[in-house]
């Protein structure tokens, strides 16, 4: 756990700045279609990250069983200060995507391992 908490903040640093990317730049320039940028980012882009974060630490670190809670934890901020209370299911979805993600992942790591023995 120890060896695996300096990691585990940077991961929590990268989502962050990912789940807060799109919503600040729609604060930034609200002229623009910022609408369309929350659920751009609500829809595509936090899903493709939450996935894609859960197969990359899982496939580099075996399964992190923490992580996806700490993605849902991370998310609770931007959901508090830039939409409201009705997103709360979203961070349901993105734990549980993170948790399929780790299990891909897990099997990707687990095959490689396979293979080097």
């Amino acid at each position: 756990m120890r060896k695996e908490l300096p990691r585990m903040l940077i991961y929590a640093i990268i989502s962050l700045l990912v789940f807060n990317f799109i919503p600040v730049l729609a604060i930034i320039f609200p002229e623009s279609v910022a609408y369309y940028s929350f659920l751009l980012d609500i829809w595509i882009i936090v899903p493709i990250y939450v996935f894609v974060l859960g197969i990359a630490v899982s496939a580099i670190n075996d399964m992190c069983v923490y992580l996806p809670v700490l993605v849902g934890v991370c998310y609770i901020p931007t959901m508090l200060i830039f939409y409201n209370d009705s997103i709360m299911p979203f961070i349901i979805a993105y734990v549980l995507l993170n948790f399929i993600g780790g299990f891909l992942g897990t099997y990707l790591y687990r095959s490689r391992i396979k293979e080097e023995y």
